[in-house]
């Protein structure tokens, strides 16, 4: 600015003659202004900058260490062990460490290990064994290498149950010497102060997590019950013990998405945010402040403590997945599946990450993938109606109507909702021309918002109300099913929308809808 006023006043006062300066200064100007400029574009604010993609330096799985107890009654210890030294393992960088979800099936497998290695796409295996007597606790692990082979390393430890947790790091620090990478935690780190001081407190939160596992699965009151009252006991025997709070908010918030009681959500947000109050600094705790603020709909609060999780463990299965699952909600498909298939690279054998990144690819018109993504699901669980079901989507975007009759059936065989295989017994109808039959088979009480029926509407030439239940699904979808429905794209590619896409009233929806997509795209493309 000195410079401008300088030149400025100068050429006014002196007009006769061609100084040196009058060419000069400006030329300075002009030069520190493309310096100013160009430093100002290389900033770039630490929210915009995108998260980088993974390199894997090597892989590993970590099998569920056996019980050998006479008793067989060490589940606890040998499921908690297992997914403590999987987590440790997964903060190594570079380190592609398979999740315990995926290596849970082969606890009572007696496959080589080299198949194992295969199937979960890794070079290295570790298994372990546990026993107990009293006080004492005899663990021997062994590492190997499945494509040559040869075991790398192995060890026997026999401790005090109240080194337990030192026995999980020394396996976790010896493993990343023999791969020749490097964990690099201190004692007062995030990581290391997840762990209770109480082995009660410990005990009681991995029967909790069982528990709640058989919860979300099973939709039994019994294991909601079982699984709360060990979640409590790990904090009355360890007031401090953060991932017992957490563990309690994910309880609340699978019954919450199911039931929709504010008193659950109010639950949820609670443990929640006393979880991130003890502990910050763990993956964990920044997903669950990253679904209260979702629930709250402040999605840009929201998606910090979703990128700061990703940032702390991004190898993780988990965190990648409900990472994915965040995006998906908005809308943004493309970017969930970014997370999705990393998630599936990691926990190879989850069969709701080929699920949801199937429905991904479902939403951006890429049915073949979808279809793929969706036979890998059935290999993994061939008696799955929803797989099925997911077919018939498809095959009935790509007009292939008879493959999507055959899973129709296959579904219904297998018990999937009766309301859910009538309607889309109705699409099916709608997409063969077959009007009469197919509205016939829409009932008071369907939410005529849903995709499957505006869908049909949409086919059977009921062109106004079509729309008006998109439009009633863009305004009411987050509040019913806790998702933003009616993404641009899904707008965009649906063939059953073909007709839709002459009326005006369906223009103007469309331009809106590419306009909101599009400013998501710019808000949330950090992740």
């Amino acid at each position: 600015m000195t410079l401008f006023w300088r030149w400025s006043r100068t050429s006014r006062s002196r007009r006769r003659g061609l100084k040196l300066e009058i060419i000069f200064i400006p030329l300075v100007i002009l030069m520190t202004l493309m310096a100013d400029s160009y430093l100002f574009l290389q900033i770039k604010r630490p929210q915009e900058a995108s998260i980088k993609e993974i390199v894997w330096k090597n892989s590993l799985a970590v099998l569920p260490f056996k019980d050998l107890s006479q008793k067989q009654d060490l589940e606890i210890f040998c499921e908690g062990m297992t997914d403590d030294i999987v987590n440790r393992l997964a903060s190594i960088s570079g380190l592609k460490v398979v999740s315990l979800a995926s290596t849970r099936q082969y606890k009572s497998q007696d496959k080589p290990l080299r198949k194992i290695g295969e199937e979960l796409k890794v070079r290295h295996i570790l298994e372990g064994s546990i026993q107990m007597e009293g006080d004492y606790i005899r663990v021997n692990v062994n590492l190997n290498d499945v494509i040559n082979g040869f075991s790398l390393w192995s060890k026997r430890y026999e401790m005090t149950l109240k080194s337990y947790f030192q026995i999980e790091d020394d396996i976790a620090d010896s493993v990343s010497r023999e791969l020749q990478l490097q964990i690099v935690e201190a004692d007062d780190s995030p990581l290391k102060k997840r762990e209770p001081e109480s082995f009660e407190a410990y005990k009681a939160y991995q029967e909790a997590r069982l528990k709640e596992e058989k919860y979300r699965f099973f939709r039994r009151p019994e294991d909601f019950e079982a699984s709360l009252r060990r979640f409590k006991q790990a904090i009355e025997e360890e007031p401090g013990y953060c991932l017992a709070y957490w563990g309690l908010g994910n309880l609340y918030e699978s019954r919450f998405v199911r039931e929709n009681r504010p008193e659950d959500f109010d639950l949820m947000s609670k443990y929640y945010r006393r979880s991130f109050e003890l502990n910050p600094g763990l993956a964990e705790t920044n997903l669950g402040m990253g679904w209260v603020y979702f629930y709250l709909e402040e999605m840009e609060v929201s998606s910090k403590y979703f990128r700061r999780a990703i940032e702390i463990n991004p190898a993780s299965a988990q965190v990648n997945f409900e990472v994915g699952s965040f995006l998906r909600s908005l809308g943004l498909y493309s970017a969930a599946l970014k997370y999705y298939l990393r998630s599936i690279e990691l926990d190879p054998l989850s069969l709701r990450t080929y699920l949801n990144s199937a429905d991904c690819y479902f939403y951006v018109g890429k049915y073949q993938e979808a279809c793929q993504l969706l036979l890998n699901a059935l290999a993994l669980s061939p008696e799955n109606p929803r797989s099925h079901l997911g077919l018939v989507r498809n095959y009935l975007m790509m007009g292939n109507y008879e493959l999507a009759e055959k899973e129709l059936n296959s579904a219904q065989s297998l018990g999937a909702d009766p309301s859910l295989t009538r309607r889309h017994r109705a699409w099916l109808l709608a997409a063969r021309g077959e009007k009469e039959m197919a509205l016939s088979l829409i009932k008071p009480g369907d939410k005529l918002y849903g995709y499957d029926l505006t869908s049909i509407l949409a086919r059977t030439g009921k062109t106004g109300e079509a729309i008006t239940n998109i439009e009633i699904g863009i305004a009411i979808g987050f509040k019913e099913v806790k998702d933003f429905l009616y993404s641009y794209p899904f707008l965009n590619t649906n063939p059953f929308y073909a007709s839709l896409r002459k009326d005006p009233q369906f223009k103007e929806l469309l331009l809106r809808e590419k306009r909101k997509y599009q400013l998501k795209l710019k808000k949330f493309k950090y992740l």
